[in-house]
């Protein structure tokens, strides 16, 4: 392409169970059963089967002093107590007008005490402080409840871990009144994390057994994946939650899209779109934002890729117009096969690069009649607005010079 430029004078420029715990079969389309309805329930309300749980683990049924139960430590805990449940529960407690509390709450004696089921004595059982493994949100709501001062236990001694954490999870499990949330889950798989569990995919798996499996399966990975975030990532996480809960409750599991989505992304990446999603309180919107940056950064990589270029930066710059309407592509699919369409782009992209190193500027100082473009002074004026104007002309070049 030959430009010529005649020029006159002048030039111008251009982001419960009893005693032997039988085995419980938990079905999983019951129906919820109103709160505190559950005093004609069988003893088996609380019970685990005996291949759980060893006999000689096993206490029996005691009514035991409210004032007796204690908080367990975070190692026994299922999950944080979630003072607004805790509330509702109270109201519904006394509400109900029960003297008595309908629900069997599973309770480990405190080891400090008695480790062994030979050293646990009835007469003392005043002296004994017992950690509830279930029931956490009831207990603290009790406090609060002077007409009940007394509660029926299915009482367990020196259980391990996940003996209790599984204990934890079938009273849960029978409960119902307050679902165990995805992020629940997350946060006790986030406590295994920080105590350094190797196998975090096994013990999460054992711990939640008594929850749906279809649950776990489908969940599993994007669970682990958010309980490994490092400390400032969690620290998101939970103002996110927290946001969520104030909006849709304590009873309602956070939407899983985002941190789906976040899986594959780096921590850098990560953390922007958490501190997205808790500036905003919207996942819905991060989650839309992080699907159209993932198309973008398909589209820039199979668009370097395609022209040649070693990074997106420099593909930008060497085809400004073509790499400024790449979006006009995002919502194509590219799952598996880059479509013919795009590809046609990224070659018409190159080809218009061609013609463009091929451009030459040519500028004629014209003053009355005379042709003083030779003249020194002038001379270094044309060679400075020459690289100007071909700047400007590469610009334009893929919209009016391509065909």
């Amino acid at each position: 392409m030959h430009l010529i430029f005649f020029i006159q004078y002048n030039v111008k420029h251009i982001f419960s169970e009893p005693e032997q715990a039988p085995v419980i079969v938990v079905s999983r389309k019951r129906k919820r059963a109103p709160f505190m309805s559950d005093t004609d329930r069988p003893d088996t309300s609380t019970s685990i089967s005996n291949k759980e749980i060893d006999d000689n683990k096993i206490i029996g049924k005691l009514t035991i002093s409210k004032a007796q139960l204690k908080e367990p430590p975070t190692e026994y805990k299922l999950r944080e107590v979630k003072e607004e449940w805790v509330g509702e529960l109270k109201n519904r407690i006394i509400s109900s007008g029960q003297k008595m509390l309908g629900k069997i709450l599973p309770v480990l004696v405190d080891s400090d005490k008695v480790s062994k089921k030979d050293d646990f004595k009835q007469e003392d059982i005043n002296q004994y402080t017992f950690l509830t493994l279930g029931g956490n949100h009831i207990r603290r709501a009790l406090e609060k409840v002077v007409e009940i001062q007394e509660v029926t236990c299915m009482v367990y001694v020196g259980l391990t871990q996940e003996e209790a954490l599984r204990l934890a999870c079938i009273d849960n499990d029978m409960a119902k009144s307050l679902p165990f949330t995805f992020q629940d889950k997350i946060k006790l798989a986030h406590q295994f994390h920080l105590e350094g569990q190797e196998d975090l995919n096994r013990k999460m798996k054992e711990v939640l057994s008594q929850i749906e499996l279809k649950e776990i399966k489908d969940s599993i990975s994007t669970i682990l994946s958010v309980a490994r975030y490092p400390e400032d990532s969690f620290q998101l996480f939970e103002t996110i939650v927290k946001n969520y809960e104030l909006q849709k409750g304590v009873n309602h599991s956070v939407p899983q899209r985002l941190f789906r989505l976040l899986q594959a992304e780096s921590n850098v990446t990560r953390a922007h779109f958490l501190q997205m999603a808790a500036d905003s309180k919207s996942l819905q919107k991060t989650a839309e934002s992080l699907v159209n940056n993932k198309k973008e950064k398909a589209l820039e990589r199979i668009f370097t890729e395609q022209t040649g270029e070693d990074s997106w930066n420099s593909a930008v710059e060497k085809y400004p117009n073509y790499s400024k309407k790449l979006n006009e592509f995002k919502d194509m699919k590219t799952p598996k096969y880059i479509p013919n369409k795009l590809i046609q782009y990224c070659k018409k992209a190159k080809e218009s690069e061609d013609q463009l190193e091929k451009t030459e500027i040519e500028i004629k100082i014209i003053v009355g009649s005379r042709d003083v473009s030779n003249n020194k002074d002038v001379s270094a004026i044309i060679s400075k607005y020459s690289k100007i104007i071909l700047d400007e002309v590469n610009k334009v070049e893929g919209l009016h010079f391509e065909e």
